[in-house]
């Protein structure tokens, strides 16, 4: 006795248009990926006619070997077991996601953490760049994941900060012979962009680039809070409040954090905490100034001078080289503004 064919389901689905038939192709058996559909008639109104208007589809999806055998997929929702994985986009939110936690990296060792020729490689993060999400350092060549700035708001202002502020940092570290950063506002922290450390004649932490620097006791930080927009203020020392750094411990007290910034107005430009350090107790003796970074009016980072404390007070550095720190603050920001305006 032949055995009897499988019983198939059709998929089933309800349109605003005359009832049409499907020819059933797929033939009997038990095969996982064959659908059947009928198109059913129109719902009636209360007098009996068809409705009219655009066409509305709503169907139920059936999957099926058997009537026995059969998993039903919620309306509208395809079954995700038919539905095909995007390699390169997988392939690229891999090599982001390295990016995110051990960046910066140069190419070949991203290239072996992720497994991925450089070739290859080298495609996706010129894709990536393209859009935004990772930018590649002009001084050190190593790539870098974008963030989304909680000021600023463009995540490919992130690139842009970094490719004017490379040469504006160069040319003021050639003139005043100190290194300084330009940074901005991440996750809790100030993230250095791009820096001049590596021109200048005073070794001055070199690495500041792979750190996450403090808000409230750095220079770059102060500067951002005490000229930033107010609602960008307080969702930056709200996070600071949440993560209970003890090194941001003044998050918690307004009227302490009040003062200090109206003392950063005041003065006009932010200064380092003296005595503070982000890793090596050697840090603290290098001190540093900081002005706000504005494209077309908005506060989006900061740039600093850094120098060793003990090498000239701090009025004196300021009667000096500020000048400078703020022609490059004005050029950086004017080179983003006309490469393409913030929240484009």
């Amino acid at each position: 006795m032949l055995p009897k064919p499988a019983i198939q389901t059709p998929i089933r689905a309800r349109i605003t248009a005359p009832t049409v038939q499907i020819p059933d192709s797929a033939g009997p058996g038990p095969r996982s990926n064959d659908l059947a559909m009928s198109l059913l008639p129109p719902p009636l109104d209360g007098a009996g006619a068809a409705a009219c208007g655009p066409a509305s589809i709503s169907i139920e999806a059936v999957r099926f070997t058997s009537k026995r055998n059969r998993v039903t997929v919620s309306p509208g929702e395809p079954d995700r077991a038919m539905v095909k994985q995007i390699d390169s986009l997988a392939r690229g939110l891999r090599i982001l996601d390295v990016l995110k936690t051990a960046g910066p990296l140069g190419l070949s060792d991203l290239s072996r953490r992720t497994g991925t020729p450089k070739a290859s490689l080298l495609r996706v993060l010129v894709t990536l760049e393209s859009e935004g999400f990772a930018w590649c350092g002009r001084t050190d060549r190593l790539w870098r994941a974008s963030t989304d700035p909680r000021i600023g708001g463009d995540r490919r202002l992130t690139g842009r900060l970094a490719q004017a502020a490379a040469p504006a940092l160069d040319a003021l570290c050639q003139r005043v012979l100190w290194p300084s950063d330009i940074g901005v506002y991440d996750d809790g922290a100030i993230r250095v962009l791009e820096n001049s450390r590596r021109i200048s004649p005073f070794l001055v932490n070199r690495d500041i680039g792979r750190r996450r620097i403090h808000v409230l006791p750095s220079a770059m930080g102060r500067a951002i809070l005490a000229w930033t927009d107010p609602g960008d203020r307080d969702r930056i020392l709200a996070d600071l409040r949440l993560r209970g750094d003890p090194q941001e411990s003044v998050a918690d007290s307004p009227d302490r954090v009040e003062a200090l910034l109206s003392a950063t107005r005041k003065a006009g430009y932010g200064v380092r905490q003296k005595g503070y350090f982000a890793s090596s107790k050697w840090e603290s003796q290098v001190m540093a100034v900081a002005l706000p970074v504005r494209v077309n009016g908005r506060v989006v980072g900061a740039v600093n001078l850094s120098w060793v404390g003990s090498a000239m007070p701090e009025d004196r550095f300021v009667a000096e080289h500020l000048p400078a720190l703020q022609r490059a603050a004005e050029q950086i920001g004017t080179q983003v503004a006309e490469a393409a305006p913030v929240g484009e």
